[in-house]
């Protein structure tokens, strides 16, 4: 007879709870009868040790954390952040989805504290801009001042140009399966290191939207949450500030007089027409990107972009045969700039061995061969 965890059964219910489980999802998740997982939560029954650590693997705490007499502070989730969806009304987020904004926090507070200790200046952009200001003007002198009137229209050349200016992106990895639903972007408006986190999952043009999106909450001051449904017509302060930045976000990557030249000409805004994806395509965006611009230079009425959104044809990400290696995605999704941050600041001796491990989200044997990556020069 296996050995009982003797734990503190009411912490299975909380652990279970703050990621918006019902019993009967974890109880389907470490397969076990739903009736089983009850006595456990109720105290009528204990785990043995291998189902505590299903429970924990699931749940994605440690397992010592379910021998504590009550809940531990929730430090998984930074304070900051916030949902904004109707279907996360609740602010509740997936396992994954914490990991990665914790991981996401520990990095952005690391690049805060090395950054100040090296005596780095603040960075000049965030915080600069109202909720008063015209997007759309806001957005011009964005091009002309961050940008620099960029003529490639793709994700790296993007992300590229906002690095020199101290904004730093990184990815979740696809492997986590955070649905774009749920989340697509994050943002820390710290004056230090602002840090923008996107997901892997969503496609390359709406990621491009989310980075410029983000890049509005670091220009207004605001940390946050973003996903799917941000465009919300709501008298609600956070539903201001996210079309506020959906607003800007159309307008720095299709210019007004540039996309209304090409709107005209549109004789079907069907979302699955070739048209509207021509549309898209030529500004490098997403047709839901290119609804949304129709909608703000008034082509066709907000409502109508609400109903056109949900007819958008869903396409499956591509899978390629092959690709860079472990060493390469992984400076690529935490960025050159971030990664080479981290090796520096281990090389100073301000961080060991193990927290540069950590915040790289590396395994010690992967160490060299990513440091190598994060330095090269091609």
């Amino acid at each position: 007879m296996q050995d009982k965890a003797q734990i503190t059964p009411n912490l299975i219910v909380w652990a279970r709870t703050t990621v918006g489980w019902s019993r009967e999802q974890l109880a389907a998740k470490i397969s076990v009868r739903d009736q089983q997982l009850a006595q456990w939560e109720s105290g009528e029954d204990l785990p043995s040790i291998a189902q505590l650590d299903k429970i924990a693997d699931a749940l994605k705490r440690p397992t010592a954390v379910f021998f504590l007499d009550a809940p531990p502070e929730d430090i998984r989730k930074p304070k900051d952040f916030r949902l904004l969806s109707k279907e996360n009304s609740a602010g509740v987020f997936s396992p994954a989805l914490l990991d990665e904004l914790a991981l996401f926090d520990a990095r952005q507070r690391f690049l805060h504290d090395w950054r100040h200790d090296q005596g780095r200046t603040t960075n000049s952009l965030v915080g600069t801009a109202t909720l008063s200001i015209d997007p759309d003007i806001l957005a011009n002198s964005f091009r002309q001042s961050v940008l620099r009137n960029l003529g490639k229209r793709d994700f790296r050349s993007y992300r590229h140009a906002l690095e020199g200016a101290g904004v730093l992106a990184t990815i979740t990895p696809a492997s986590r399966r955070i649905l774009p639903a749920e989340f697509r972007g994050a943002a820390i408006a710290d004056q230090m290191a602002p840090l923008i986190l996107l997901n892997e999952s969503d496609s390359q043009t709406a990621r491009l939207f989310t980075l410029i999106h983000e890049t509005c909450h670091l220009l207004l001051g605001l940390s946050g949450v973003s996903n799917l449904q941000r465009a919300v017509r709501t008298s609600a302060p956070e539903q201001r500030v996210e079309r506020f930045c959906d607003r800007f976000a159309a307008s720095v990557l299709m210019p007004a007089a540039e996309f209304r030249s090409l709107a005209k000409r549109l004789t079907d805004i069907d979302p699955a027409s070739q048209e509207l994806a021509s549309l898209a395509r030529a500004f490098g965006v997403s047709r839901e990107a290119a609804l949304l611009r129709l909608a703000d230079l008034r082509f066709i009425r907000f409502d109508d972009f609400l109903e056109l959104r949900g007819q958008i044809p869903q396409f499956e990400k591509k899978k390629g045969k092959g690709g860079p290696g472990f060493a390469v995605m992984s400076v690529e999704r935490l960025s050159k700039p971030l990664t080479r941050e981290i090796f520096r600041a281990r090389e100073a001796g301000f961080i060991a061995l193990d927290e540069a491990c950590e915040i790289l989200n590396l395994r010690l044997e992967h160490f060299d061969s990513v440091e190598e990556i994060a330095f090269a020069e091609h």
